[in-house]
């Protein structure tokens, strides 16, 4: 899931970078509300979301959760648009 928008040349696009944190705790509150409403439609979101997660948001080769690109990027890069 992308975490911010980014407006170029007076037009927005999605960044591609995710928000992987974010990522993991909306994943987490779906499977809570799924057993506090005992709803198995929030518990196969949370499955698919995570299974997204380990496909687009996993390093195998270092066993970790990726950050994106984001974390390389200079800071006087990002202020910019804030």
């Amino acid at each position: 899931m992308s975490w911010r928008m980014i407006e170029k040349r007076g037009k927005w696009k999605v960044d591609k970078n995710s928000a992987t944190d974010g990522d993991l705790f909306i994943a987490e509150a779906l499977l809570k509300v799924s057993k506090i409403w005992h709803n198995e439609q929030f518990k196969d979101e949370a499955r698919t979301l995570m299974n997204d997660i380990l496909r687009y948001e996993y390093n195998p080769q270092t066993n970790t959760l990726t950050v994106g690109k984001m974390i390389f990027i200079k800071k006087q890069e990002i202020s910019g648009g804030f």
